[in-house]
């Protein structure tokens, strides 16, 4: 535990050296953490409502909101005065300073012009810098990205859009409807187009079992597939992989458009690993069952049944719970099985919370219909 607190506040540190790494790029004034200490902002009013807007607060529990707040006030509270702007790159005046992409251990960083509506990424390596612009190239037909305003790569710098969205605290239920219906869409675009071209494997559950130790932990999960699904095989492709209301954008204009953004966990996974990524992550960092209770009603039935059939599969609605322990599985071995024991045994609790809990909705569903 007081490896974890050290840590935390060491990661915290390292954001204001990274900060002072940058500060050409930044406008004058005075910059201090936000009370999350997620980012170091500009300390005036329209960067701090503005910044409000665009960035979640994930913080649910009144604990750790009131520890974090706490190191805010007395470990973070440092200001910093920039009074000269360098302008490094035209038609730039950065005022939020965060560093992005976990999968790099938040190593890159994102500058963002409020001013502009101009967004800036500085990548601490090549590879990283050449993941992105690839991923850009491989989904841009098919998803709607911001667009990349310049590139720089002697200095591995990206410059792109800022897009202008609804606040995720503003959606409506007609909003999560409308996403979950796009979403599902372009990805049968998307996923018509790989099956023509051929760039789909196929794989099995156990095949994302591993060697060692560890698989004990979710040998209850295991369990619970049906044997004639665990033993399938299904088709694979490349996808977002960290697709959830965070990632996208929803646009209001005349008419209703999405963005999806930060594409760095884009690798081959099962087909529908999207899908429940989006309400699995829901439940777990915002506390929201909307997409899965949805889902467990059937109101995703017939998105699912076209999902399957494009693949020369059946969707059977009795093994809903089944389909989301295989999602599991996948998201386990790609996202959970490389952390802290503490760590996984926190997302193996959840899920299984959360399960229990859609089991017992649909037990009371069931009397209520008899």
């Amino acid at each position: 535990m007081f490896k974890r607190f050290y840590l935390f506040i060491k990661r915290k540190k390292d954001i204001m050296h990274s900060f002072n790494r940058n500060l050409a790029y930044m406008s004058a004034g005075t910059y201090a953490y936000d009370n999350s200490i997620k980012y170091i902002m500009r300390c005036d009013r329209y960067t701090i409502d503005k910044a409000n807007e665009i960035f979640q607060k994930n913080y649910y529990q009144l604990l750790i909101r009131f520890v974090i707040l706490l190191l805010r006030k007395m470990v973070f509270n440092q200001k910093i005065r920039i009074s000269e702007f360098h302008n490094k790159t035209d038609n730039f005046s950065g005022c939020v300073y965060r560093p992005v992409r976990s999968i790099t251990g938040y190593n890159d960083s994102r500058i963002f012009d409020f001013h502009h509506n101009k967004v800036l990424t500085i990548f601490a390596t090549k590879d990283d810098f050449h993941s992105v612009l690839n991923n850009n190239e491989y989904f841009k037909d098919y998803f709607p990205l911001p667009k990349i305003l310049w590139i720089d790569e002697t200095n591995l710098l990206i410059m792109e859009e800022l897009i202008q969205f609804q606040q995720y605290s503003n959606w409506q239920s007609k909003d999560y409807l409308y996403i979950i219906q796009e979403i599902f869409n372009r990805y049968l675009d998307y996923f018509n187009d790989c099956k023509q071209k051929g760039n789909i494997s196929y794989k099995s559950p156990e095949s994302f079992l591993w060697e060692g130790s560890e698989s004990h932990e979710i040998k209850s999960i295991l369990n619970e597939i049906h044997p004639i699904l665990l033993n399938m095989n299904y088709p694979c492709l490349k996808l977002h992989g960290d697709l959830w209301t965070a990632n996208i954008m929803l646009i209001k204009k005349a008419t209703n458009q999405i963005c999806m953004i930060d594409w760095e966990y884009a690798n081959v996974y099962l087909f529908f690993y999207d899908f429940f990524n989006l309400m699995w992550l829901e439940v777990y960092v915002n506390n929201n069952e909307f997409y899965i209770y949805h889902y467990m009603d059937g109101e995703m039935d017939t998105y699912f049944e076209k999902v399957f059939a494009l693949f020369d599969l059946t969707f059977h609605k009795e093994y809903r719970l089944d389909y989301l322990y295989i999602f599991f599985l996948n998201f386990y071995k790609e996202r959970v099985l490389s952390l802290h024991k503490s760590e996984r045994h926190k997302f193996i609790n959840r899920f299984k919370k959360t399960i229990g809990l859609l089991k017992k909705g649909s037990e009371q569903k069931q009397k209520l219909s008899q």
